[in-house]
């Protein structure tokens, strides 16, 4: 059954449906549906990393790192919690970037009880990025890092005794915009 004839009233049903059929006909997306562990979670950005990176002409690289202290059969991560900061280095910082090509850091990294989970871009910055969105003809709000920092604020809640949000602006000696960093932190 093609999307576009789903028709359910219950959004449950209609999520559940949706899943079984993203599972079903696209297998790859079945890492994302699950907790992972955080190993296993940044594995699955890595292919959306690499089609980005080919859509957009190799305008930036990427690195994923791995702290190997992290217990990998221990911390588990909620699904695509890791996907709207990888997009937003990417579109809002990366891409407007001039010059020299831009440089995406994904690290996974173990803190005292848990881990950290650091996006860092040399992107052209937050400010400038918001300035560019205002001239632009699209006025499209997007909620990406809105619902991820609403389910990290659920997560520490329900699951953890810990989990952060922080978004840095990265600057030089002379106060020009070099970056952003994202950090999450995550403690059971």
């Amino acid at each position: 059954m093609p999307f576009s004839a789903i028709l359910i009233d219950d959004e449950r049903d209609c999520l559940d449906l949706l899943n079984w059929q993203l599972a079903t006909y696209c297998p790859e997306i079945k890492i994302l549906a699950a907790c992972n562990s955080p190993k296993e979670g940044l594995e699955a950005i890595a292919p959306m990393l690499g089609i980005e990176q080919m859509r957009f002409k190799n305008k930036f690289e990427y690195r994923i790192e791995v702290d190997k202290k992290i217990d990998t059969h221990f911390f588990r991560l909620p699904p695509l919690i890791l996907q709207p900061y990888v997009e937003n280095a990417i579109w809002h910082g990366l891409l407007h970037k001039t010059g020299d090509n831009g440089r995406l850091t994904v690290h996974l990294k173990a803190v005292p009880g848990g881990f950290q989970c650091i996006f860092e871009d040399n992107g052209i910055g937050r400010e400038k990025s918001k300035a560019l969105k205002s001239l632009s003809f699209k006025k499209r709000k997007s909620y990406g890092m809105q619902i991820s920092r609403e389910r990290i604020a659920l997560l520490s809640k329900q699951y953890f005794q810990t989990a952060t949000l922080d978004i840095e602006d990265l600057k030089d000696e002379n106060g020009q915009a070099t970056g952003t960093r994202v950090t999450a932190t995550l403690c059971p």
